[in-house]
């Protein structure tokens, strides 16, 4: 069992290190669903023909499920508490105060019209 789960573990770093190299993190946390299916069932077809070879293929595709959720679930904390602190106003002509953003020329000071 041992020699499963050093196998399965062994292939998914190699996946990762490999598939990161290639996209990089942001693409493989934006499509870890993806990701995780295509790999488990290449790992299938790859080890097909013996129960080893699927055990190792369950047993990888579980371990890049798990790896690839713990990695995306502090991303997704720190955007929802970035979103609340950076929260844009549903109106974007107006800004906090009001005022409308078009009348607020940064070349002019107040009281100087040429």
């Amino acid at each position: 069992m041992l020699t499963v789960i050093a196998m399965s573990a062994t292939s998914v770093a190699a996946a990762l290190v490999t598939l990161n190299r290639i996209t990089g993190w942001k693409f493989i946390t934006k499509h870890r669903t993806a990701v995780d299916v295509t790999f488990t069932v290449g790992m299938a077809v790859a080890f097909a023909g013996t129960l080893t070879g699927m055990l190792v293929a369950v047993m990888a595709g579980l371990m890049m499920a798990l790896f690839l959720s713990l990695v995306t679930a502090p991303s997704k904390i720190w955007d929802r508490m970035t979103a609340k602190l950076n929260k844009e106003p549903a109106d974007r002509e107006h800004d906090a105060d009001g005022n409308w953003v078009y009348n607020q020329a940064p070349y002019l000071r107040e009281g100087e019209l040429k």
